[in-house]
């Protein structure tokens, strides 16, 4: 799904910028902010490195978004 998603970024968000609003240039940027986000194994891998326990997400959207959870037991 990951080459499809990227592809969307790539090609068609800013086609459609260009089309609804346009502006083409000014929803290039979502390719490179959307696709510079972290894993949600990476992430799981950071929270772990800081004490959290019981991780886990669910992917959303096409795995476009992802919620999060984590617990920390009070020291």
């Amino acid at each position: 799904m990951k080459p499809v998603v990227e592809w969307g970024m790539r090609l068609v968000v800013p086609l459609l910028g260009q089309i609804v609003a346009r502006d083409r240039s000014s929803y290039t940027y979502l390719e490179s902010s959307t696709l510079a986000f972290v894993t949600p194994e990476r992430v799981a891998e950071i929270l772990r490195g800081l004490g959290f326990q019981d991780i886990g997400w669910s992917k959303k959207f096409f795995g476009t978004n992802v919620i999060l959870w984590a617990t920390k037991s009070v020291q």
